[in-house]
């Protein structure tokens, strides 16, 4: 409490002084229906953010010394900040599922990365960030940036590394990154004579990352190391390796992730999760290409496959899925459609088998008219039981409007049945609308969301 206190002190002491100093400033202040209340106040040296819902309190000031230094750049954030950038590969290394086949799913070298609280976001601890760096300098030899944080309330504390140099008139780049901090873990009581388990204490432990990526015109390619101290002292290692190459109508992407410890040498992240002996690889392929003169089209077709092989265990179960999916863009509209299976492959008896756990196919639409941009989805998904004895559908529709002039207006609907062996379960409706307006550098946001059962 003491800590929050002094940082609540700095912010107003800080907001002051820097006002007065610098008279180029925007505020911003939003309210909604959840009766959330905040401001966003910018101005030439920094940022101030505060909100409020229901005994509940966000704050944030962030001091950048990009407008007066011209060789090395300071950032200072501290508050309830928002952390990513390499910290999210040290919580969570493994490679990404996401059901879009127009995902790159390429793993991009960054150091950690710090932001102020939305004005809806109350679950983030107080967090001090620090940042160097000479990223803005063109002249510069060599590009670098390092950077730590100090998040007292939940013990993180955790510093990174960067560096970027390109070469033959920026056609070759290289870049890496090395992160490492101190996190706690916590205790593992579900030991027992009958159990795989093994029990430890809650503690601190080491969690280190090291990545560098080759880029050579169309073609990039990355590569990560993960180093984890584990409870019992020992330190163990995941690797990671993404790879993408681009042609002129075609995107290869290539992923894949090795994590051969086993349960004497378990992985616990930054995060706390205690990551399983696996071999995932995830393949991405896209094929674009543009039709017409006049009115030109541009097409794109893609295909993506993800498999996580548990090493633990040769039965499975072992997570097998596909997407594929089509974009049609022209000036006035864009579409998809996608379609996806999520399964389980298991192994028993030297024989294969297979078991869907889910298909789903999504539309989308959005269209273009002078400020106007009106648009809809649809989506239904297929959840069939292990024996195909019972069938859950879940069928979503949804439409947006959106109105880019003054003032600025974004609405959104849907609907979502659940249905269950042909019986309809749950019907829910949810809304929201926002908006925007602004008068040279003061704005108000006004939103209004829903969500009830029908």
């Amino acid at each position: 409490m003491k800590i929050k206190k002094l940082i609540e002190i700095i912010i107003l002491i800080f907001a002051i002084s820097t006002t007065k100093a610098y008279c180029k400033a925007s505020l911003k202040t939003y309210f909604d229906s959840d009766k959330t209340q905040a401001l966003d106040f910018k101005f030439i040296a920094g940022q101030v953010k505060f909100a409020h819902q229901e005994g509940k309190v966000n704050t944030g000031i962030a001091a950048f010394s990009d407008s007066f230094a011209k060789n090395i750049s300071f950032q200072l954030l501290c508050g309830n900040l928002s952390l990513g950038g390499s910290l999210s590969k040290l919580n969570n290394p493994l490679l990404s599922t996401s059901s879009s086949p127009f995902s790159s799913g390429f793993s991009s070298v960054d150091s950690f990365t710090a932001s102020l609280p939305s004005y809806t976001s109350f679950s983030n601890p107080t967090r001090l960030f620090l940042q160097c760096g000479n990223l803005f300098k063109k002249s510069a030899f060599i590009h670098w940036k390092f950077n730590c944080f100090y998040s007292p309330e939940d013990k993180k504390n955790a510093l990174s590394f960067y560096l970027n140099k390109n070469f033959f008139k920026n056609q070759l780049k290289l870049t890496s990154q090395i992160s490492l901090g101190i996190f706690p873990h916590k205790e593992n009581s579900i030991s027992s004579w009958f159990t795989n388990e093994f029990y430890y204490h809650q503690g601190m432990h080491l969690c280190s990352n090291y990545q560098v990526s080759f880029e050579y015109k169309n073609f990039k390619t990355s590569f990560l190391q993960g180093l984890y101290e584990t409870p019992f002292g020992s330190l163990t290692s995941l690797f990671r390796s993404d790879n993408r190459l681009i042609t002129d109508r075609f995107i290869f992407t290539l992923s894949t992730l090795y994590n051969p410890n086993t349960k004497e040498k378990t992985i616990i992240t930054s995060s706390d999760k205690i990551l399983e002996n696996c071999l995932q690889c995830r393949f991405g392929l896209q094929y674009k290409y543009k039709t017409g003169k006049t009115f030109p089209i541009f097409i794109k077709n893609a295909f993506a496959s993800y498999c996580n092989l548990s090493l633990a265990s040769k039965e499975g179960p072992h997570d097998l899925r596909f997407c594929t999916g089509s974009q049609f863009t022209c000036p006035y509209t864009s579409n998809s459609l996608t379609l996806n299976v999520n399964g389980t492959l298991y192994y028993k008896n030297n024989t294969p088998s297979y078991s869907f756990d889910s298909v789903s196919i999504k539309l989308q639409n959005s269209a273009y008219i002078w400020a106007f941009t009106p648009g809809f989805n649809a989506s239904v998904t297929l959840n069939p039981s292990q024996n195909f004895d019972s069938l859950s559908v879940s069928t979503k529709l949804g439409l947006k409007l959106t109105y880019s002039k003054f003032p600025k207006i974004s609405g959104t609907a849907s609907i979502t049945l659940n249905h269950k062996d042909g019986e309809l379960t749950s019907k829910k409706l949810s809304a929201s609308l926002k908006s925007t307006f602004t008068y040279k550098d003061f704005s108000v946001i006004l939103k209004f969301s829903a969500d009830t059962n029908i």
